[in-house]
């Protein structure tokens, strides 16, 4: 897992824990997101699109860089 830092208008600073790996489909990544320790599940959401006028302070894609 990573944490990355983000900004969002009206949102202000907050983190994302986000998994490495990316996935294809929603289905393989809810099943993924399914196996998780429960502390997360609670506000465990997919993210497709970080939105419009989103300030990020980490590449989320690094992992898939390398």
């Amino acid at each position: 897992m990573r944490m990355i830092p983000f900004w969002r208008p009206g949102g202000g600073t907050r983190f994302a824990v986000v998994l490495k790996q990316f996935f294809t489909n929603p289905e393989t990544a809810q099943l993924q997101l399914n196996l998780l320790p429960p502390e997360y599940l609670p506000a465990g959401t997919l993210v497709s699109s970080w939105g419009e006028g989103t300030v990020l302070f980490a590449d989320p894609y690094y992992r898939a860089k390398q």
